[in-house]
């Protein structure tokens, strides 16, 4: 439970004790001080806004303690005057805590700071060591120490306070408040556990989408009895037919426009009202987050959470054991193939669903690829594969064609017989099977002239039915576009930007999107885009609001991206997708140098020099469809361009002027990327003068993106915090390779940040490697005190290794806590310089017990560095074991090996403590004060 539920949890019973005893007039004076401060400090903890958790768990700590000592004055029996010393010299440690706490806070309200996390570490152990300590004076138990027991010290107060007793009656009362808050605080800690799931908005079934009534009964029939784990002819198993069938994936292929998706939606509409229905993800080319298996699992997971409290719990609980889990790929090497696949996908499915209960049914669609077939050949799968040519898809298409010709007449009043037995009879046999050619053709013909003439027209085609699907789909597709007046030039305008947005865009833009990224360049008309309409979605002038303009079928896309190219006769009707997506980078950068020149609410948090807060939220309706379009996908487009002359300027402007803005604009509405690839496309395509001009902007935006990083950790948006950093650090190093003096330090600090980023993210050994550089950095610049908190940060890390690896780690963590107490003693923390050398020596010592041989001369410099320390401390008598030990283990090493360590051992006596003047001064005083 983290310090914040704590707080939330037990506070309430804690401070109804101490603000008793403070107001109460006949409690001891001395106990009411005592109480009294502790409140102060609760109180004050409230105020960080950065490491907000650990300073109020310091808060907790000190309520806790101080009743605690009011528990246990009550139950001793003892007299005021046998308390009073003790009590006074704890007060004395919270008075000087709380004065420590309010240095800190003015400080940062009147100094410009980069908050550390780890010196706030290293400031809230230090005063909790010095309570610790207070305590130990006081000769509390071991409970006191470390944990009040509210319900005991209600118990013990009422008991021996009069004055508190008017309490009693509450307690049972907040004991069980204290319970429902905890109770509250977990539920809601599981949500924010399962909020880091990312899940896919309208990637769901679709009720708009499922199959015609009566159609596809037995297949649809089949699939519902595979999933309730029934047998099939092709899925046997030994026993009674109504055992549980051995395959958990089936895999449903077929031909372009056959229908699989058609059929999938209403299987996923079935199970959804039966109560069966985990998840659904139907991918979508050119839709961000449906074009790629990116987030398909998280979705997935966030969906499965909510059927059960068992499930939720069990999530929650992974995702709180490995933060970085939400976020970390499905595939370390991803090679996208089609549909949605790629080969950590493929995977999964084909080699670990199989270990998955009994009970998991996955539906799969897909167009038939030759990357599959080690899918199907795995037990755990069934393929069926829709056949256009069986009897019962045959009868379907009759029904489905029936159904959508009368549709068609009735739209245009063309009387219910419409068209006639010949040619219904006609349009159903030249619709070989394909579902996708019948709904392509209506929508055609919806805004022909002459529904009749243009029905003949493309029955008369010659399209052989012994062709492949995807060619007969190519020859309508060609048929509808020849229709066109291709003389039109408003026409051919049109088609060129409409139909080209439709097929570059990074995800479906509405027209009116269009026309404000195009900004005066448009030439579309109600009447062209009609005209589109059979190929396009959102194309009706009701729909340009609110409808995104998506192409009719991925085969379309396909045919005009790249069938079209390759055939003369269709060339006209090709869409280059890369110079169109070029068109878009110039296009979002002006949109964006034009519309965030203009006062947005939510700009500017980043130039305001303020700790501990987060993202403001930005309202929807605040910016544009186009602005925030541009705002998401300007970097994929501007990567697109070839000839960076057509917005040299343009890119100039926005990374000079409005760069800020952007990464304001995308963390308060969105999500933050990083521009990694466009600086790679800038230093491969931009001439060198401008290069040059778009570095100068490098230190603006490396401290925008260290600051909104804050925003991000308090938001706990820690994947955003983590590109953000990542961009940062990349700054600063080609900053500090330029001007070391100026940006050297601010590298360090930024590669110490990232450190703690990876290491939330639950990659220790990225985050370990990175605080060794900052500490090496650090060095070089000559700031050892800030070279503490990496090489704390390291300690940290390593610690957690040798814990899941003791046998890889263990030796390096002495190391590293070696390295700790060297940088904290060489800036004269000589106490804290005590405790990790101690530490070292404890482990060194337990490693040279099982491989003497390895371990042994580490040993021996741990114990010489723990001498030197106590030495420091004034403890010299105790630094003379250690160094005895030390010379002992050199002189055995020097008599098996002298080459190696017989030069090295006059070294020990010469720096040892025990040389040291002030040393042998103070052993003559230590022994003439003994005799005394």
């Amino acid at each position: 439970m983290s310090a914040r539920r704590k707080f939330s949890a037990v506070g309430d019973a804690t401070i109804s004790i101490l603000r008793r005893t403070v107001t109460a007039s006949e409690v001891f004076p001395p106990l009411k001080g005592l109480a009294e401060t502790a409140l102060d400090i609760a109180g004050l903890v409230e105020n960080f806004r950065s490491n907000k958790a650990d300073w109020e768990e310091l808060g907790v700590y000190v309520q806790e303690v101080t009743a605690s000592v009011i528990d246990s004055i009550a139950g001793a029996n003892s007299s005021h005057g046998d308390n009073a010393a003790g009590i006074e010299k704890l007060k004395g440690v919270l008075s000087e805590a709380l004065d420590k706490i309010r240095t800190e806070q003015h400080e940062r309200r009147t100094k410009r700071i980069y908050i550390d996390f780890h010196r706030d570490e290293e400031k809230i152990c230090g005063v909790r060591a010095r309570i610790d300590w207070a305590i130990r004076m006081f000769q509390l138990s071991t409970t006191v120490r470390t944990a009040a027991n509210v319900e005991r010290t209600y118990d013990a107060v009422e008991a021996n306070h009069r004055v508190l007793s008017g309490l009693a009656e509450h307690a049972s009362s907040v004991r069980a408040k204290a319970t429902a808050i905890q109770q509250e605080t977990s539920r809601l800690g599981t949500n924010a556990a399962l909020g880091q799931l990312g899940r896919v908005r309208g990637a769901s079934w679709d009720i708009s989408r499922v199959c015609l009534a009566n159609t596809r009964v037995k297949l649809v029939d089949e699939i519902l009895s595979w999933a309730y784990g029934m047998n099939h002819e092709n899925d046997k198993q030994e026993g009674s037919s109504n055992k549980p069938t051995k395959t958990n994936i089936l895999l449903l292929t077929g031909v372009v426009g056959a229908g699989k998706s058609t059929i999938a939606h209403t299987v996923a509409q079935w199970c959804s009202q039966h109560g069966l229905l985990a998840s659904s993800f139907f991918f979508q080319r050119g839709t961000k987050d449906r074009d790629t298996p990116d987030m398909l699992f998280t979705t997935l997971a966030a969906d499965i959470a909510r059927l059960d409290q068992r499930l939720f719990a069990r999530i929650a609980a992974t995702i709180e054991d490995d933060t970085g889990l939400p976020f970390a790929p499905i595939a370390t090497h991803d090679r996208r193939l089609d549909d949605g696949w790629n080969e950590g996908l493929l995977d999964i499915l084909r080699d670990r669903v199989c270990h998955l209960p009994s009970t998991f049914r996955i539906l799969v669609t897909s167009r038939m690829q030759p990357e599959l077939d080690s899918l199907c050949r795995r037990a755990h799968v069934r393929r069926m594969n829709l056949d256009i040519g069986e009897q019962e898809n045959i009868d379907d298409i009759s029904e489905y064609s029936r159904h959508r010709l009368w549709k068609l007449a009735d739209h245009r009043n063309l009387g219910d017989d419409w068209p006639g037995d010949e040619l219904r009879a006609q349009f159903i046999s030249k619709a070989g099977g394909l579902f996708l050619w019948v709904a392509t053709v209506c929508d055609y013909l919806r805004n022909r002239g002459d529904a009749t003439k243009n029905l003949c027209v493309l029955l008369e085609r010659d399209m052989q039915l012994d062709t492949s699907a995807e060619s007969r789909m190519d020859s309508l597709y060609a048929t509808i576009l020849e229709s066109y007046d291709w003389a039109d030039e408003d026409f051919a305008a049109c088609y060129s930007q409409v139909m080209g947005v439709a097929i570059a865009s990074k995800t479906p833009l509405t027209i009116s999107a269009m026309k404000e990224l195009y900004s005066g360049q448009y030439v579309e008309s109600d009447y062209t885009l009609q005209k589109l309409s059979p190929l396009l979605t959102g194309l009706s002038e009701t729909e340009h609001e609110s409808i995104p303009v998506r192409v009719l079928h991925q085969s379309l896309r396909d045919f005009l991206v790249v069938r079209s190219r390759s055939c003369p006769q269709y060339s006209r009707f090709s869409v280059d997708e890369k110079a169109i997506s070029s068109k878009l980078g110039a296009l979002c950068l002006g949109t964006l140098n034009r519309d965030l020149s203009r006062d947005m609410p939510i700009t500017g948090y980043l130039s305001v020099q303020c700790q501990g807060q987060g993202v403001p939220k930005l309202d929807e309706s605040m910016i544009s469809e186009a602005l925030w379009y541009a705002s998401r996908f300007w970097p994929d487009h501007v990567c697109d361009i070839e000839d960076p002359r057509t917005m040299r300027e343009g890119l100039i402007d926005f990374m000079e002027n409005h760069i800020v803005r952007w990464l304001e604009l995308v963390a308060s509405y969105g999500q933050c990327r990083d521009l990694a690839e466009v600086r790679k496309w800038i230093e491969d395509k931009l001439p060198q003068e401008a290069v040059l001009q778009v570095r100068g902007s490098y230190t603006k935006y490396a401290e925008a993106c260290w600051d909104l990083s804050t925003h991000l950790d308090y938001d706990d948006r820690r994947e955003e915090s983590l590109i953000v950093t990542k961009e940062s650090v990349v700054l600063y190093r080609l900053l500090a390779a330029k001007d070391p003096d100026i940006h050297l330090r601010n590298l360090a600090t930024q590669i110490n940040n990232l450190s703690r980023c990876f290491s939330y993210m639950g990659q220790h050994e990225e985050g370990l490697a990175l605080a060794e550089e900052a500490v090496m950095l650090r060095k070089e610049v000559g700031r050892y005190e800030d070279a503490l908190p990496p090489i704390q940060e390291a300690v940290d890390l390593r610690r957690k290794l040798a814990e899941d690896q003791p046998a890889v780690y263990t030796s390096e963590l002495a190391s590293s806590l070696h390295e700790l107490s060297a940088r904290l003693s060489r800036v004269d923390r000589y106490e804290d310089a005590l405790l990790p050398i101690q530490e070292a020596v404890v482990i060194r010592r337990k490693l040279a017990e099982d491989r003497p041989a390895v371990y042994t001369p580490g040993l021996a410099s741990s114990l010489y560095d723990l001498s030197a320390r106590l030495s420091k401390v004034g403890r010299y008598e105790d630094g003379l074991p250690p160094i005895q030990e030390a010379v002992d283990i050199r002189r055995k090493l020097a008599t098996d090996r002298p080459a190696v360590y017989t030069s090295n051992l006059p070294v020990l006596f010469t720096n040892s403590p025990l040389a040291c003047p002030e040393w042998v001064d103070m052993k003559m005083r230590y022994h003439r004060y003994k005799k005394q």
